[in-house]
């Protein structure tokens, strides 16, 4: 795959941090930067912000901090992408990255749903 890291879109960087092994921590700045990104109107903005909290996050990742952040999401996001694409276009019954991410689709409804009520 022959992209730039920084034009993958912000569904598709949604995507891809949601298959990481995060801490408790980290998973609250990303739900936090999701629900901030999901009102941003223009997708480039939405795309620097999230990358704000994926750059955050990474320290608590020995590997991502030892090889350099560019060098770690470029390896390591494009392959997961491209395991999600495939998932997406051959997956027939619910299967392990289904379950990663409805975990996190549940998750991240039940704090907007919390988020909605405390405005009210």
């Amino acid at each position: 795959m022959d992209r730039r890291i920084r034009n993958l879109t912000y569904d598709e960087l949604k995507s891809i941090v949601k298959t990481f092994d995060w801490s408790n921590q980290a998973i609250k700045k990303i739900k936090l930067a999701i629900n901030a990104c999901d009102n941003i109107v223009l997708e480039k903005d939405k795309r620097f912000r999230f990358w704000q909290t994926i750059y955050a996050v990474l320290w608590e990742n020995n590997e991502a901090v030892d090889m350099g952040f560019k060098a770690y999401t470029k390896k390591y996001f494009y392959e997961r992408l491209e395991a999600i694409q495939y998932h997406n276009k051959n997956c027939n019954s619910y299967c392990k990255v289904c379950e990663i991410l409805d975990r996190w689709n549940n998750e991240r409804k039940e704090s907007r749903i919390y988020r909605e009520c405390v405005v009210v």
